[in-house]
């Protein structure tokens, strides 16, 4: 606050000083005057009042005077006290810091002198040893105080260092220039977390509309919800059933102005909208501590039905005259998510503007999540048992028209045959019609979709598998804490040979990103075009910042080529033989997988049209890249290995691998690929084949099978370690 304070204060005192300091507890309190009732030194400077317990103002009746200059006439200044009320005294000129606590025993004022920096700055005492501990919120630290030879804290509930400690559960923000200052910022005990990982302080938020002379009290709630809300209790002169609509959207537009002041301090997740207000009703009238204190549980519970009410209310919020794909292609989804995002913003947005930096908000966000789900239902392309897992907060994730779609593609595309997908516990609502083509190709711009931006750090590339689509780890968009962009196939895409193949797509990157570090995984069958790949940027003089292979390694053609005799892939039933085979691996990596029950649909479909049996766009795309890039790969690994015997070499694949310079790391699933290799070469096999070509390479085992390992938590690090 700005003062020095160099003597011990009565308890009766500190009822007076608190409200300089209204989120510190009584025991930080004591820390900051110097005061511990079990030290002996201290105990001479409280002669009588150190027992005695003071008659405070509540603080309701503070906020109320706080906008009435007259109330403080005659009046000492004490009790609980918000910085924003002491902000709005100090606005009308009162300068409170000079009255210090009138009703002293020992009548100790404050030294006179405030800090350029403001009142509301403090510092702590010499003799204190405080240690402020970063939280997850920038600038905000939670405040410790440690056991010391001039100083102990009255009670211990941690440890620092080895030292005894007490963590007073308040949260302060240090100055941005005079690190030895601080302001309080609230308490960790009283922190609304929501569904988002974000944190409302709701302290200020609540004080600042307590100034209104409407507002009598005012708390906040939405704890694991996307956004918060607020209940208020009207002044007696006020009060009125909520249940009148009229009276309602009076009262809220009269308290309007003073929500816009407060919005205007409050962080973007933490703003208040007129359709989160619920008015408390006059049969449930707030309850109070003996302090004066909201009784924030209480209420809470009180109200728990309302609070959810509104919840559910504004989920059914959504924009109704989207336009709904009948084919769900990205461009498609595109358009349908532009439609949606001019429609509730009234006006163009660019496909890759950040939609929260053009002006939205958390309700915006709310309303285009809700378009996007309604839009998903109505269409019956997603079974409704997978629109309910989404996540509430991928458009917060994902704030560009560009990135949503991609997102919402990859999971139509995930629905139809995801092995991650559970289809069997589809809703009836769901089975009612069937589901809508869905053309898993993106249009001929996106072979490299965008899944996540991220802060600027350079990308994850994932590399497809030999599907070419990226619904297997579509939900990486959701899952990563960085950017990761994925390549897919598309109708331009070359699939006559690997290094044409690879050169497409180093020019399809470089015109991205022109500029290294690059990151690389290949996720399946991919993992040889993942080596191609990597030896052009390294020729090229690129840096490679990681390498991961996911679940495949080269070796593996080697030997599945050896297991049918290494066939030359030039004489057509040979490449028919060999695709049998991918076809069939394909086939064991569903059935070994634990989604195996929801996967059968999808295997099915895609026997059926590997075998001639009528099948969709969608399944016609996938087995005709599958075909294409498996014959490429086969013949690749013949020309490459294939010795003077006739046999498919090892050794020759290593040599041409160990010519990688980054470190490669392998992440082996053991009933995945793994699980296709026979019994009696399951010991020899047991890593891919990895450590018999790269003896230094990393490799990671994780459980599970070869599409459910995608998301393990070991996975999801290990691909995001370093960034």
């Amino acid at each position: 606050m700005g003062v020095d304070i160099y003597i011990g204060i009565s308890n009766f005192d500190r009822s007076a000083w608190s409200s300089f300091l209204p989120a510190i507890t009584t025991v930080a309190f004591n820390d900051f005057v110097r005061l511990c009732t079990s030290s002996p030194k201290f105990s001479r400077l409280m002669p009588r009042g150190e027992r005695s317990i003071s008659s405070l103002w509540p603080p309701r009746h503070l906020a109320q005077w706080s906008v009435k200059s007259h109330s403080f006439q005659g009046r000492e200044h004490q009790g609980q006290l918000s910085i924003h009320i002491f902000m709005t005294w100090q606005h009308s000129g009162d300068q409170l810091h000079h009255h210090g606590p009138r009703n002293s025993e020992d009548d100790i004022s404050p030294s006179e002198s405030v800090p350029a920096e403001g009142w509301e700055w403090m510092k702590v005492a010499n003799n204190v040893d405080a240690v402020f501990i970063p939280t997850d919120q920038k600038d905000i630290y939670g405040l410790y105080v440690k056991e010391s030879p001039n100083h102990s804290p009255a009670v211990f509930n941690t440890e620092i260092d080895g030292v005894k400690a007490l963590d007073t559960k308040d949260l302060v923000q240090l100055h941005p220039l005079n690190r030895k200052l601080f302001k309080v910022y609230g308490r960790a005990d009283d922190q609304i977390m929501h569904s988002t990982g974000e944190k409302t302080n709701p302290g200020p938020i609540e004080a600042g509309l307590t100034t209104d002379k409407r507002v009598a009290a005012a708390l906040m709630f939405g704890r694991s919800k996307f956004q918060p809300g607020v209940l208020i209790l009207p002044t007696p002169e006020e009060a009125f059933e909520p249940n009148d609509t009229t009276r309602l959207a009076e009262y809220r537009a009269s308290i309007w102005d003073t929500i816009m002041k407060v919005n205007e301090q409050a962080p973007q997740h933490s703003r208040i909208y007129k359709e989160m207000i619920i008015v408390a009703k006059p049969s449930k009238p707030f309850e109070f501590t003996a302090k004066g204190t909201l009784r924030r549980n209480a209420i809470l519970k009180a109200y728990e039905q309302e609070i959810e009410d509104l919840y559910k209310a504004i989920d059914g919020v959504s924009q109704t005259d989207v336009v709904i794909p009948q084919l769900w292609t990205l461009k498609n989804v595109m358009a349908m998510i532009r439609e949606i995002v001019t429609a509730i913003f009234e006006k163009k947005v660019d496909d890759t503007d950040d939609i929260f930096i053009a002006g939205g908000d958390s309700l915006t966000a709310m309303s285009i999540r809700n378009s996007v789900l309604r839009a998903l239902r109505k269409s019956k392309v997603v079974p409704v048992a997978v629109i309910r897992t989404l996540p509430p907060n991928f458009v917060f994730d994902l704030p560009s028209i560009s990135a949503m779609s991609a997102f919402i593609h990859g999971i139509v595309l995930g629905a139809q045959a995801s092995p991650a997908t559970e289809l069997s516990t589809r809703s009836e609502e769901a089975d009612e019609a069937p589901h809508r083509e869905v053309d898993p190709s993106p249009d001929r711009s996106q072979n490299i979709v965008k899944l996540r931006d991220g802060a600027g750090e350079p990308p994850l590339i994932v590399i497809h598998g030999a599907g070419g689509v990226y619904f297997e780890y579509a939900s990486y968009a959701d899952k990563f804490r960085t950017a990761v962009w994925t390549l897919t196939i598309t109708p331009e895409t070359p699939l006559n040979s690997l290094p044409e193949l690879a050169s497409f797509y180093f020019a399809k990157i470089k015109a991205e990103r022109p500029h290294g570090p690059y990151r690389f995984a290949s996720y399946s069958s991919s993992s040889l075009l993942l080596v191609v790949l990597l030896k052009l940027f390294e020729d090229n003089g690129d840096e490679i910042a990681q390498a991961v292979m996911l679940d495949h390694f080269p070796a593996m053609f080697v030997y599945s080529a050896n297991k049918s005799g290494n066939p030359d892939p030039r004489v057509p039933e040979n490449i028919r033989h060999m695709l049998d085979v991918g076809m069939s691996a394909i086939e064991g990596l569903m059935d070994r997988d634990s989604n195996r029950d929801t996967l059968q649909r999808a295997k099915n479909l895609l026997l059926d049209g590997w075998k001639g049996v009528y099948a969709s766009d969608a399944f016609r795309n996938a087995i005709r890249n599958i075909k294409g890039f498996l014959t490429a790969n086969t013949e690749f690994v013949y020309n490459l290995t294939t010795d003077e015997t006739g046999v498919a070499s090892i050794e020759l694949m290593a040599q041409w691998m160990r010519t990688v310079k980054v470190p490669i790391t392998v992440v082996v699933a053991p009933e995945g690929a793994l699980g296709g290799v026979s019994e009696e070469d399951r010991t020899t096999w047991a890593d891919l084949g990895t450590k018999r070509c790269l003896p230094d390479a990393r490799v990671v085992f994780v459980k599970g099978g070869h599409y459910e390992f995608l998301t393990d938590e070991v996975v999801l690090q290990l691909l995001q370690d370093g960034y």
